[in-house]
């Protein structure tokens, strides 16, 4: 490399090199003589996963003197370092110069021969370039026919595109052009789509048929229209691209507004790309996780506007559905998706249990297949004979990583009035449990002195016996506070067990980090707990505890 193509020097330059494009298995030892030979260095810098420790690919070079560094780039970039091409250039610590995208293009279409020195030499004739990077796939390592050159001013840019766009270089015409960022490419595709998705096409259209529509807003450069099965003659849905912008525009405004023989209205709207697609699809499957409810016990009459009418006055529902079986008859079980978080956890504390023609509602939060094969597993586990012998008092204990929540000592979001599931202090062999659910440690009877052990108390919870509010309170008098939440945690975990058996000991925890007083609402308020039930799942599933 020339000294007149030498990369200018950031303003804070202060001897530090970045050093890209190393093999794995490149460490510190090995660059610093490499670079020594130079000049003296002060420092070398590999960077590593945090946690496998693996090279990333790029390290840190420092050297005592600026002149040094200058030499390492001219005589050193693009050498070979274990059969590997490097990429040198200097550090610049002014994040805003490459986050404005001053002076960045991106090459496109080109050819597998070139590799990052020769497309340095191609481009370091317009002017001081910072740096320079062909794409590559991390895992095949394949050329992915694209570069970016970074100018150290944008004038040089600005020479480069008009130069190099459209010339031909090893045998394929090239596409020099600004770099934009993903915001903005995607900002772009939104102000200058052609491409459009059209659903909710009614079934008695043909193919023809719906190519007339299409052409009525405007010239179709091209269309994929998927014809249907059995006796429907089209699929539902279909891709139309226009010649401009304009028409586009104009076919999503007026075929939103055409309704089929049903009565439904026709949905189009611009193509998503298969990023968006994913994007969104990952975002409403986060949000579906605490707003889809499942609602089973309907009446057999019950259809998606009634389903949708029954829960309608707790919120906005954006979508109702009532599963039907190969005879068009009800499963009389369906889901209800709210857009609040707030709307659906407040149905699910008024609608379940609640009593619909001598049917009794269950309304819970949905699940996935794969949580609903946990659960049942869980459930059939239980059936099983016990090989070892069971906690005291019949209460199962959570497992030890429910002990303290990874990502704090509380759980937002949730009216439970303190911090989240304290540490279980060491209890012996012989003592009771401190904090009833909070210690994985089973309470197990010493063998008396003739070697015998006592039976295996049964698993199946002992609830104390309770005659209403008066029987639980003369039962507390004179208890300890522990004492105490041991009591009403036993009687809560009956109740909840029921409810949510996966996760019972979970939610009796944090349920336990409440006042007494309003432990004991929750004993005698069946409404009261569903909601604190949900809360806390809400919670969990946002958590992934």
């Amino acid at each position: 490399m020339s000294a007149s193509t030498l990369p200018s020097l950031p303003s804070d330059a202060v001897g530090s090199l970045y050093v890209g494009d190393l093999m794995a298995d490149v460490n510190e030892t090995l660059l610093f003589e490499i670079f020594n030979a130079v000049g003296p260095v002060a420092s070398v810098k590999v960077c590593r996963d945090m946690k496998t420790k693996k090279s990333l690919g790029y390290a840190y070079v420092n050297f005592h003197n600026m002149k040094d560094a200058e030499r390492a780039i001219d005589c050193m970039n693009f050498t070979s370092i274990k059969g590997q091409t490097c990429r040198i250039m200097w550090v610049n610590r002014d994040n805003a110069v490459r986050d404005k995208g001053v002076g960045n293009i991106v090459v496109k279409n080109l050819d597998e021969t070139i590799d990052n020195k020769m497309l340095f030499d191609t481009f370091s004739m317009f002017g001081s370039i910072l740096s320079c990077k062909i794409g590559f796939n991390r895992e095949t390592g394949d050329h992915l026919g694209y570069a970016f050159v970074h100018y150290a001013e944008q004038a040089a840019a600005d020479k480069a595109i008009e130069q190099i766009n459209d010339m031909v270089l090893a045998g394929r015409k090239v596409i020099v052009e600004k770099f934009q960022s993903k915001e903005q490419r995607e900002e772009q595709q939104q102000n200058e789509y052609t491409n459009i998705y059209v659903k909710n096409i009614p079934s008695e259209l043909n193919v023809e048929q719906i190519f007339d529509i299409l052409k009525k807003y405007g010239q179709v450069e091209s269309r994929l229209i998927p014809e249907g099965k059995d006796d429907a003659k089209n699929c539902g849905f279909c891709y139309c691209n226009y010649r401009t912008h304009e028409e586009a525009k104009a076919a999503v405004a007026g075929l939103n507004e055409v309704k089929g023989e049903d009565g439904k209205l026709i949905e189009a709207s611009r193509c998503l790309s298969k990023a968006e697609l994913k994007r969104q699809s990952r975002q409403n499957k986060i949000r579906m996780t605490s707003t889809n409810l499942y609602v089973k016990n309907l009446p057999s009459y019950m259809d998606d506007d009634g389903l949708k009418e029954l829960f309608s006055k707790f919120g906005n529902i954006s979508s109702a559905k009532v599963m039907i079986d190969k005879h068009g008859l009800s499963k009389q079980f369906g889901f209800v998706n709210f857009e609040r978080e707030d709307e659906a956890s407040l149905s699910m504390a008024e609608m379940n249990g609640k009593d619909l023609n001598g049917l009794k509602l269950y309304v819970g939060l949905a699940q996935t297949k794969n949580e609903r094969k946990s659960i049942l597993s869980k459930k059939f586990a239980k059936t099983a004979p016990a090989v070892a012998p069971t906690p005291a008092f019949g209460f199962v204990p959570p497992s030890p990583h429910m002990m303290r929540p990874p990502f704090g000592n509380h759980f937002p979001g949730m009216g439970f009035g303190g911090p989240g599931i304290p540490r279980a202090p060491m209890m012996s062999m012989h003592a009771p449990p401190r904090h009833m659910g909070m210690d994985p440690m089973m309470h197990m009877h010493a063998p008396p002195r003739g070697g015998m052990m006592p039976q295996p108390r049964p698993a199946s919870f002992r609830a104390i016996p309770s005659n209403g509010r008066k029987s639980l309170l003369e039962s507390l008098a004179g208890k300890s506070p522990e004492q105490q939440k041991q009591i009403i945690g036993e009687k809560l975990y009956n109740s909840i067990q029921k409810l949510e058996p996966k996760k019972a000991g979970k939610i009796t925890g944090m349920l336990l980090e409440m006042e007494t007083t309003e432990l004991l609402i929750l004993v005698e308020s069946e409404a009261e707990l569903i909601k604190k039930v949900n809360e806390a799942l809400i919670v969990l599933r946002q958590h992934s505890i």
